[in-house]
């Protein structure tokens, strides 16, 4: 289980004022930031050495920072002034997609304290909605759906290796998407979504915990099946139930 919590960094004074030689809070670190692509990257770079790595050392800071500079860059004016930089930001941009395989797209709103712990592919689409301090892992795509409009991340989600999110889906805050799940339908805040959805079953959730507690129970075939969505509590009631059967 997952646990968060107020963190203290030494970093060089280059960061060092309002985020490193402060406690990073995850629920406020959000309106600290407020619209700052600037405060975004520092706090980015926080996020990552809180977590052991170098920052700029990681191919996934890399391309953070050059989003947050795409950012930046496109509120100068007037607009002939910032068309150099933002062409050179775009030769960069396309030279590190080739070599890392990640792909932010510059209209993407992603909030400060992101992490995306390895290299690519991971590909966040230009409709995309990402809130405060959440953590996207390798070969993940963020991408578009059937229909118009992107997906809504909330704060602190986490987002596991291999995972696909489509569409315009809702992601409330807390939740988690585990590794080689598909997300086409919304995930309630503080849920884990879990696995492949072919479809979108309208179905209650007992029946999405079917595949489940047949894979645990070994009367049924393995894998995940559906998509499913389960709380925290719901998660443990149901280990808690299959281990007292051992």
């Amino acid at each position: 289980m997952r646990a968060y919590h107020k963190f203290t960094v030494n970093s060089p004074a280059l960061f060092a004022p309002s985020v490193n030689q402060m406690n990073y809070d995850r629920d406020t670190i959000g309106e600290w930031a407020g619209g700052s692509p600037w405060k975004a990257l520092r706090a980015d770079l926080t996020r990552y050495r809180l977590h052991g790595y170098t920052g700029w050392g990681s191919e996934g800071f890399w391309a953070l920072a050059v989003y947050r500079l795409q950012k930046l860059v496109r509120r100068c004016r007037p607009a002939w002034l910032r068309a150099p930089a933002l062409l050179m930001l775009r030769v960069v941009k396309k030279l590190l997609s080739i070599v890392t395989l990640i792909d932010l797209h510059p209209d993407a709103e992603i909030g400060p304290g992101m992490i995306i712990c390895h290299g690519g592919p991971v590909r966040i689409h230009a409709q995309t909605k990402i809130g405060a301090d959440c953590a996207l892992h390798g070969a993940c795509t963020i991408g578009a759906g059937p229909h118009p409009g992107g997906a809504v991340i909330g704060d602190h989600v986490f987002i596991g290796c291999n995972a696909s999110i489509i569409g315009a889906v809702t992601i409330g805050d807390d939740a988690v998407v585990a590794a080689n799940s598909l997300v086409i339908t919304d995930v309630p805040a503080g849920c884990t979504a879990i696995g492949v959805a072919g479809e979108t079953p309208a179905r209650n959730i007992s029946m999405q915990f079917e595949p489940f507690i047949r894979t645990l129970c070994g009367t049924g075939p393995t894998g995940f099946g559906p998509l499913m969505v389960m709380g925290i509590g719901e998660q443990r009631s149901l280990i808690d139930h299959q281990l007292d059967r051992l």
